[in-house]
């Protein structure tokens, strides 16, 4: 929960700053708290084959892919 709580914040500052497209900060980071939970129940390992560094660096591209403004690269 406290790294969801500061992956909202983030967000929230990037969104507020115009560094981020607009979007739901508590939703998005609550997506990845949930992920986050399984890569550290190893359920990401069992189903992908990913360990868990490549599952945080898959999750963290996805997640700057989703949120940056058009034309911007993570």
């Amino acid at each position: 929960r406290i790294a969801a709580g500061r992956v909202q914040e983030l967000i929230a500052e990037g969104v507020a700053a115009g560094d981020f497209r607009d979007v739901h900060a508590a939703f998005a980071a609550d997506l990845v708290a949930a992920v986050m939970v399984r890569i550290q129940q190893r359920v990401v390992r069992e189903n992908t084959g990913l360990d868990d560094a490549a599952a945080y660096r898959e999750l963290a591209a996805i997640l700057t892919g989703g949120i940056n403004l058009p034309g911007r690269t993570p």
